[in-house]
Order: structure tokens, then sequence, then C-alpha cells
């Protein structure tokens, strides 16, 4: 009961977003260990489910797929510190703004945390102008 009201449903939330036909931008700096999640018999599954895009969405994870994302030393994450120093970047596209989060994430993290994005992005996206 705890974990559903402390929890949030993100298939109900991209419901609501991708309704309208709109660009939709997802971040998730969520991967974690999920004990509640799909096994494998040797433990509890580990970072996120499989996220479905509708045309025109692009979601950016912390993290690869069956991979835990780390917490970092600073205020933020590795992933938010390097989303929050090139989002702003001026006429910089979404996908160019993830390869430089890639690369810095990686950097930071020694080589241990990759993040990763899944795009059904139909146009340029560009947040700074």
């Amino acid at each position: 009961a705890a974990v559903k009201t402390a929890s949030i449903n993100v298939t109900q939330v991209l419901s609501k977003m991708e309704a309208e036909q709109r660009v939709n931008l997802i971040f998730l700096d969520a991967c974690r260990d999920n004990p509640f999640g799909r096994s494998t018999g040797s433990g509890p599954a580990k970072g996120l489910a499989p996220i479905q895009n509708a045309v025109g969405t692009l979601t950016a994870f912390s993290t690869k797929p069956d991979h835990v994302a780390l917490d970092g030393d600073g205020r933020n994450s590795p992933f938010t510190t390097a989303l929050l120093k090139h989002i702003p970047t001026p006429g910089l596209e979404i996908g160019a703004v993830m390869k430089r989060v890639r690369v810095d994430v990686i950097k930071s993290t020694k080589g241990e945390q990759v993040p990763f994005d899944e795009s059904s992005l139909i146009t340029d996206v560009v947040l700074a102008q």
C-alpha cells in the first residue's frame, strides 16, 4: 500500500501527455533497483521497465536498460547535473543535448553509468534560442 501512495504510474502520465499532438520530453532520473519488479530468479530486477513512446516523444533515462543509476556526491545526480549544464545551450537540438549529457555522465562516473534515450520525435527540438 505504501508503494502505491509513494509512486507515480508512468504509463498514466504518458497517456495524458501524449493525448495531444505535441512534443513530449520525459527525463527519468529514477533507475534504481526495483524489489517489486521483474526478477531473473537471482534477485530483484535492476532499472526501470521499458516504456513505449508515442510519436513525438523522447524519453531519456539516467542509465541504460537493466542498469542502476548512481546518486553522485553533490546535490544532484550525475545525470541531472549534466542535464542542467547542457539544456540551456542556445540552438542545441535535443539529440545533441543528450549526446553531451551522455559524455559528461560517462566521464563523471568513470564509465559506470551510460544515459540512454528513446525517441520517436519527428521534428527538431531546440529548448534554448
